[in-house]
This record gives C-alpha cells, sequence and structure tokens, in this order.
C-alpha cells in the first residue's frame, strides 16, 4: 500500500523540487491523484479481511433497514 502511495505523490515531488511548470505534466499529477483516491478502498478491501467483513456488516444492515 505505501508503494501505490509513493508512485501516485512522487510526481507531485518532482513538480514541487524542480519547478516544472509543464501543463501536460500537471494534467498527469492530477490524474493520478483521482487514481490513487479510487485504487485505496479497492486495495483495502483486496488486503484487509476486517474491512472486507465491516463492509458486508454494513450492507447487510442497511439492506434489512430498506427492505422492512
Amino acid at each position: 500500500m505505501p508503494a501505490t502511495f509513493i508512485l501516485m505523490y512522487l510526481s507531485s515531488i518532482i513538480i514541487t523540487l524542480f519547478n516544472i511548470k509543464s501543463y501536460e505534466f500537471r494534467e498527469v499529477l492530477f490524474l493520478l491523484y483521482y487514481i490513487n483516491s479510487a485504487c485505496n478502498p479497492l486495495i483495502y478491501s483486496f488486503f484487509n479481511v476486517n474491512f472486507r467483513n465491516d463492509i458486508r456488516r454494513i450492507y447487510k444492515y442497511h439492506k434489512h433497514i430498506y427492505l422492512t
């Protein structure tokens, strides 16, 4: 999980350190921020059994509420 974080934010660090003004590079950076946010729930759901169980429990609870 830390590797995903480092990979997604490395471009931001490079832009800051080297003061890069490229519009295209900034667009890629913006896209990486969104990809990172989208990847986090997937990473947690694959690697954390407690997270999966809690999501199932919440889903079952809400499903029961709406059906009654």
